[in-house]
């Protein structure tokens, strides 16, 4: 599977790791390390996440958690 960003999910890993930046000094590499990795765990299997509850029934929406940060990931699974 391939793994596409929208514009503002980029923006918004941006500035997470801006504001882990400003918190402690090299927490926003640990970040972008454990947003690598949860991209990684995406597109080897994405249906291995819970289905969003915000999601329209339409729409196979997933939600990622981020290892020890608090944020987290809207997946679209790709139609089957």
């Amino acid at each position: 599977m391939n793994l596409w960003l929208h514009s503002a999910a980029k923006a918004e890993i941006s500035r997470a790791a801006r504001r882990y930046q400003r918190e402690r000094h090299g927490l926003e590499s640990d970040f972008l390390a454990n947003v690598t990795d949860a991209f990684q765990t995406i597109q080897s299997d994405p249906f291995q996440y819970a289905k969003a509850d915000e999601a329209p029934r339409s729409k196979d929406v997933r939600i990622c958690a981020i290892k020890k940060f608090p944020s987290w990931s809207f997946i679209k699974t790709p139609q089957t």
